[in-house]
């Protein structure tokens, strides 16, 4: 067998469903099945290849955004749960808003129901694939007690999405307690706030929640006293200490002028996760370009072939949040976020609406028994009234003057340069 070793310098990991709330329940090993393979239909195939797209799409956006902005050494997204979390907000969508949600999804030629099936049929073999990790999926949808909402947009998200509809008193204080309560329990208490406080203006949240918790599949857990301290190279070059576990095992292994990639599964197989490390020569920054070329991914995973692998990677933990307004502009739907052109008449018929925010709050904690993630997206929704106020902070040099208001009499005029 070839021997390849794998030093981490730096990674990008990704969750793959090979063959997964509500939630499935985890047996002991003696009693792991195979998995179950998830039969789409043509249709349903197609969707499942354009959300693969969205997910690349979606990474490669965070990324750069991160690269210009805050520039954290680490980030962590869930493509699945913000496509799912849009998926409900569409079907409150109308005209061009629904249109743009649509085509950022991938789904331009599908109908309301091929849509809301999809998202149906994936939630649920996603929780039936492999009985032997945890894996939960909610939906939630929280509205302003007293406001009339669309009893078909409601109906919609509880038969397609299984989704918990509810109205809250967004003026007590206990609104912000239940909506965080619902994603610290949905979450096994690794997302415990998403929102610190609810405006006047505020007139729905929608949230989906994603949790999954699986050990490394039988004879792929890595010894804790293996685990040994090693260097990790930062994408700057500078060089810090890691705790990097060590195997050797036969895997699913790929190479090319790109990149290498491992694929270490959990349970009986079903789901993975795909360890890409960028070659020598190449940045994180191209490695990335390159996954979101169309059909790479889709290639390089079915053309990973069975290696002996003298493998090292890091222990590692993750808590991120970001607010993706400015990302899914990018993508095509900035005209769901204008308070004018937004139309979600399909929500509150009597009221104009925009959604106002869209963040995402992510944890994962990997180590050598397996792995423990959650994500949580929430869409808020404002009304239109709303005028975001603007800011005025006479912090440089300017001209003041006391006037009589039905003369327009000037008193006093002058200019301040210095206050101090």
């Amino acid at each position: 067998m070839m021997k390849t070793k794998i030093s981490i310098f730096s990674i990008i990991c990704g969750f793959c469903l090979l063959s997964s709330c509500d939630k499935n329940q985890s047996p002991s090993e003696e009693t792991i099945k195979e998995p179950i393979t998830i039969q789409l239909n043509t249709s349903e195939t197609k969707m499942a290849e354009a959300d693969k797209s969205f997910a690349m799409e979606f990474f490669s956006l965070a990324y750069e955004n991160n690269q210009k902005g805050a520039k954290k050494d680490n980030i962590m997204i869930s493509p699945f749960s913000l496509s799912t979390a849009l998926a409900m907000v569409w079907n409150g969508a109308d005209g061009e808003t629904k249109s743009a949600i649509q085509n950022v999804l991938g789904f331009q030629s599908y109908t309301d129901n091929d849509v809301n099936g999809y998202y149906k049929k994936m939630k649920e073999s996603l929780l039936s694939t492999d009985p032997s990790v945890k894996l939960a999926i909610a939906n939630s949808i929280w509205y302003r007690n007293g406001i009339s909402v669309n009893d078909g947009f409601v109906q919609t998200n509880k038969t397609w999405y299984n989704a918990q509809v509810q109205a809250l008193d967004f003026s007590s204080p206990d609104a912000v307690k239940t909506i965080n309560k619902w994603c610290s329990d949905n979450t096994n208490g690794l997302i415990k706030e998403v929102l610190k406080e609810i405006s006047p203006y505020d007139l729905m949240y929608l949230l989906n929640a994603l949790y999954f918790k699986g050990d490394w599949g039988k004879g792929y857990t890595f010894k804790e006293t293996e685990t040994k301290s090693g260097l990790f190279k930062k994408e700057n070059g500078t060089i810090v200490s890691a705790n990097m576990m060590n195997n050797q095992k036969e895997l699913l292994y790929y190479t090319d002028e790109t990149l290498s990639a491992v694929n270490l599964p959990y349970g009986n197989g079903a789901f993975s996760m795909v360890i890409m490390l960028p070659q020598e020569n190449v940045s994180v920054s191209k490695m990335i370009t390159k996954l979101k070329s169309p059909l790479y991914w889709q290639n390089f995973i079915k053309n990973m072939v069975t290696k002996e692998v003298n493998m090292q990677i890091p222990k590692f933990k993750i808590e991120y949040k970001d607010n993706l307004n400015d990302i899914l502009k990018q993508m095509g739907m900035a005209i769901a976020f204008d308070s004018y052109l937004a139309d979600f008449s399909r929500i509150f018929p009597q009221l104009k609406s925009y959604i106002s925010t869209v963040d995402q709050f992510t944890y994962i904690d990997v180590n050598e028994k397996g792995t423990e993630a959650a994500a949580v997206t929430i869409i808020g929704i404002k009304n239109t009234s709303y005028t975001p106020p603007v800011n005025f902070t006479a912090n440089h040099p300017f001209v003041f003057a006391i006037c009589e208001k039905s003369t327009g009499c000037v008193l006093f005029m002058g200019m301040v340069g210095n206050p101090s």
